[in-house]
């Protein structure tokens, strides 16, 4: 979504903040032994709790951001770093939701990327 052109919202961090996310995200995944798409099915299906609970904790750890909470940094995570191939393969717009989008993005159909995004389920 990052690099989709849609600003679904902005990234309360910087670049280079983003960037550092990215490298704890795979960082944390090494220590945890995990492969990609665990790590971004949990990321995205996770509320930061469950049976694989380590990921966050670890995350935190690794990525020594400061003053962000916990919440913030998950949000982050999955609205900027959860790439473009998870998306593609978990979440298959349906044809009328294309179009939709595009009508929205062209500037067509007057509707706000929040309304958009919460009908099509994306992640908050």
């Amino acid at each position: 979504l990052r690099q989709s052109g849609v600003d679904f919202i902005r990234a309360p961090y910087s670049n280079a903040e983003l960037n550092s996310l990215a490298d704890a995200v795979e960082e944390a995944r090494g220590t945890l032994g995990w492969d990609e798409d665990t790590v971004w099915k949990y990321i995205r299906e996770s509320a930061g709790h469950g049976s694989q609970g380590k990921l966050w904790p670890t995350l935190y750890a690794k990525a020594r951001l400061p003053h962000r909470s916990c919440e913030s940094m998950q949000q982050t995570i999955r609205r900027h770093l959860v790439p473009d191939k998870y998306y593609r393969e978990n979440r298959q717009l349906t044809r009328e939701e294309k179009e939709m989008l595009a009508e929205v993005q062209r500037g067509e159909l007057k509707m706000s990327l929040a309304q958009l995004s919460e009908m099509m389920n994306l992640p908050k």
